[in-house]
């Protein structure tokens, strides 16, 4: 249909299309508002979507005179999707069998495509890998908090049976019912575990560990008991559910067994990647034709769309990025449009008004403090029981097991679907999951923050190291130099704690676990566990029993700035080091497009972290300049000196180097300073009128350069992060004395500019030699 045009005074809401365009808007820019708000509670976007959904539902907007009727209306569910209620095909709003606000069959139609994607997207999440870190204990905890709660959910669905929970199909038997109410008790939400461990730097403590290992598995388990559920529920006898069966795990068998090495050896070969790295658009394509095939093969069987789509996400290789870079071609749309249906239209279907006495809402405190209590108890037992943990750490473990989420209520809409649960029930479990995912995030904060607090910033430890330095990698490619050449630079009797830092937001992919898991491998890890904690620390090649003085973390954050210096705060490092990677063929404009302006992208939030530093940290700072790849071994140093004052934090750094016997300090200075009888051990000095701007042909038999730079000027921090040099430099600010200081934010423009003057002296180079004998 085209509609009807407003001009010549037709109604804009009597097609179809016109229809589900103004719903579209109205339920995305209604959760997107509400996603921001709910931010300020440490809330996941998708408690913002249901309670959008619910607001826009029958409980709040559908009370409004005409709301329904003209943005809601009931439909029936056949092709036609007749529109507006009042069209031919309409079912009135009278009729016994359809609820007011359903079903609506565009949108509706909409949000399971969005929730066949977002089930592949949590597939993708479900890393076997995490499973078997903490395999013993994970399992104990992860059955432990199934086995109570399934057992209190099937004492309760007992009550909730004779009550309230009749279903609306007449052949769901109370066997089956109470297999769902019990399995719904059990779900424990893994997505939004992995983002609150994410949003809590938990992520590589043992708390998250153990916590992801056990969701793990617990959502493994729930899912084929949903399966289970699903396919008696659909199936005509028990027969034919047994065929269903046979079937389903065959097909599981296959994908796994079959297509899974299939996609391996291709990812490995590189065949999937496009010249850019990303994948090819051919490569999306066939992704997402068997993630539908696959979701139309498991809804031909009896089972339901969701868990094609979830075993083929499973079935993605963690190879090579595989999961993240398919992640990010599709994440934006589903996130962002999509998946907000598909939980509104779960709103929509949610009717407070059903509970109408109080029986209803006495069953309702019920299954949410029953929920509660199955989850935390059990959590809390099996992790001190089990792991040993502490009980601040088992408390934390109980509460993230609690989480129920987007799981819960994808779990509910299948068993609304399918005709076990009424509108009433369906309704007092989409609360219980609203509590139980709500109270989550804030009790995490609280149990950990009270005890940061309990330590006052800047506090020593007993037996810690007198030097104490913090350095901040973005590129895992540099950790080899962090591991072995960066304690010789510093004090023989110095720790390092190096934070390995990686931006969240609502996208899934930017909360990956198994790309934090690969940032603390690249360390090679061997884990200690302390009493109060993980705390990692890494072994050197050379003697399995001498300890490296570097301890790694991975710091995952919306704001990582600000975090990082809450960081430096805490415990007053002696010096901080950031990293910035600027490389040649940025500064040269070579290579494909795409990789040159994600580079670019790297480059900007380096500065951006550098800017931002030297405006708010008030100790003394050094920024790692790396153009390529860095030498793991540092043995001879050039020292750029110009005897300004704002040198002497560098002039400091430089002579506590010196001392190291293995080290060869070069001083590049001009002819005045006086600084030959300032230094003692391996150290010469080279004179040189200009030594800021000749310093890089010094360079070329040096590992790695350093100089000093003021705060309240950025001339030599740009000329000598955008020099055509690929010895790394070491740019060390004094601590902060000035107020006002300029910006040290590196831009495209001034990529442009480094670019035009390196081709001007590469073109002077190449022209000299053809001159010079013209002239003689």
């Amino acid at each position: 249909m085209t509609g009807s045009n407003m001009i010549v005074g037709g109604n804009p809401l009597d097609s179809n299309i016109q229809l589900f365009l103004i719903q579209l808007i109205i339920v995305v820019a209604f959760s997107r508002i509400l996603a921001r708000l709910f931010r300020y509670l440490k809330q996941p976007a998708v408690i913002a979507e249901v309670v959008a959904g619910i607001l826009l539902g029958p409980s709040a907007f559908g009370r409004i005179p005409g709301f329904v009727k003209y943005i809601f209306p009931p439909t029936t569910t056949n092709l036609l999707c007749a529109y507006p209620a009042v069209a031919v095909g309409a079912i009135p709003q009278k009729a016994s069998f359809l609820p007011p606000y359903g079903p609506i069959d565009v949108l509706s139609v909409f949000a399971n495509f969005g929730l066949i994607l977002f089930m592949f997207i949590i597939g993708l999440e479900l890393d076997i890998d995490i499973m078997k870190k903490n395999l013993k204990e994970g399992v104990i905890i992860s059955v432990s908090c199934m086995a109570l709660p399934f057992a209190l959910g099937s004492a309760v669905s007992v009550l909730i049976w004779n009550t309230v929970g009749t279903p609306p199909s007449e052949n769901v038997k109370f066997s089956t019912f109470l297999i769902f109410i019990s399995v719904a008790m059990s779900i424990t939400a893994f997505p939004v575990l992995a983002r609150i461990l994410s949003e809590t730097r938990l992520m590589d403590s043992r708390v998250g560990n153990l916590a992801l290992s056990a969701a793990a598995l617990n959502d493994v388990l729930a899912w084929i008991l949903l399966a289970v559920v699903v396919a008696i529920a659909n199936a005509q006898s028990s027969l034919s559910a047994l065929y269903t069966f046979i079937v389903l795990f065959a097909y599981i068998a296959f994908m796994l067994v079959v297509i899974r090495p299939a996609l391996m050896a291709l990812a490995k070969s590189g065949f999937l990647n496009s010249q850019n790295g990303d994948l090819s658009l051919d490569v999306v394509a066939v992704f997402l034709l068997g993630i539908f095939a696959c979701a139309w093969f498991t809804q031909a069987i009896g089972v339901d769309v969701i868990f094609g789509g979830f075993v083929m996400g499973v079935t993605v290789p963690r190879i090579n990025r595989l999961p993240e870079r398919f992640m990010k071609s599709i994440e934006d749309i589903v996130v962002t449009l999509l998946l907000p249906l598909y939980f509104t239209n779960s709103g929509l279907k949610t009717n407070i008004g059903s509970l109408q006495n109080g029986v209803s809402w006495g069953i309702v405190v019920l299954v949410i403090t029953v929920a509660c209590i199955g989850k935390i108890v059990a959590g809390i037992f099996s992790a001190k029981l089990s792991a040993k943990t502490t009980w601040r750490e088992s408390t934390a473990i109980g509460f993230l097991m609690n989480c129920k989420g987007l799981v819960e209520l994808i779990v509910l809409n299948v068993g609304l679907q399918a005709g076990v649960l009424n509108t009433e029930v369906f309704t007092i479990f989409v609360l219980m999951a609203l509590v139980t995912t709500f109270i989550t995030s804030p009790v995490i904060h609280f149990i950990y923050l009270r005890k940061r607090k309990q330590n006052p910033p800047g506090t020593k430890k007993e037996n810690e190291p007198d030097f104490r330095a913090m350095m901040v990698v973005r590129d895992t490619s540099l950790i080899p130099w962090v591991t072995q050449a960066l304690p010789s630079l510093l004090l023989s009797n110095s720790n390092i704690k190096a934070f390995v830092v990686k931006e969240i937001s609502d996208r899934p992919s930017t909360y990956m676990y198994t790309e934090f898991h690969q940032m603390l491998d690249s360390f090679r890890l061997i884990r200690e566990r302390r009493k109060e904690g993980g705390d990692i620390s890494l072994e050197t090649p050379q003697d399995t029993h001498k300890k490296e003085k570097v301890t790694p973390k991975v710091l995952a954050s919306a704001h990582i700035n600000s975090d990082l210096l809450e960081k430096t705060k805490a415990r007053s490092y002696d010096i901080v080091l950031l990293e910035m990677k600027v490389e040649l063929n940025l500064l040269s404009s070579s290579g494909n497009e795409g990789t040159l302006q994600e580079r670019m992208e790297n480059m900007s939030k380096s500065s951006t972290t550098t800017d931002f530093f030297i405006n708010h940290l008030e100790g003394g700072f050094g920024v790692l300049i790396h153009k390529n790849e860095v030498s793991s071994s540092i043995r001879r140093v050039l020292f750029v000196y110009q005897a300004h004052s704002f040198e002497s934090f560098a002039l400091g750094f430089v002579k506590n180097l010196a001392t190291n016997s293995e080290i060869q300090v070069k001083i590049l200075c001009k002819p005045v300073s006086e600084v030959q009888s300032e230094w003692s051990g391996n150290v010469s000095v080279v004179e040189d009128e200009e030594p800021l701007q000749n310093f890089q042909s010094h360079s070329t038999d040096v590992d790695i350069i350093i100089l000093g730079c003021a705060r309240s000027s950025s001339l030599t921090f740009r000329s000598a992060a955008l020099s055509y040099s690929p010895t790394p430099l070491l740019v060390l600010f004094g601590p902060k004395k000035d107020k006002d200081n300029e910006s040290f934010k590196l831009c495209e423009i001034d990529v442009e500019r480094a670019s035009v003057e390196i081709s001007s002296r590469q073109s002077q180079i190449s022209v000299a030699p053809e001159v010079v004998p013209s002239q003689v």
